[in-house]
């Protein structure tokens, strides 16, 4: 008896027989860079005919030292990939 753990991430279901693929900057940046990456992660999603979730951290801890940039913020965070997913939003 096998044993199949699907879970449904917006319209794609991980676990799947269908590969996806999950990508993004580790930790948000510039609103530029974001965009910039999700433009392209779509233009390889319709070349490829691969579905594509975004992702991206609003914070990042593991950081090793305390200078480092370790993200927006969850309240800008969230603003920001919702932007994302509203001017981009990933079809195959």
């Amino acid at each position: 008896m096998s044993y199949e753990k699907i879970v449904k991430v917006g319209n794609i279901e991980c676990g799947a027989k269908d590969l996806f693929l999950i990508s993004g900057p580790c930790v948000i940046e510039e609103e530029s860079i974001m965009m910039k990456t999700a433009e392209k992660l779509k233009e390889v999603s319709e070349r490829l005919k691969i579905k594509v979730i975004y992702k991206s951290s609003f914070q990042k801890d593991n950081r090793s030292s305390l200078k480092y940039y370790d993200g927006p913020g969850l309240a800008k965070g969230v603003a920001l990939l919702a932007k994302v997913k509203s001017n981009l939003v990933f079809r195959c």
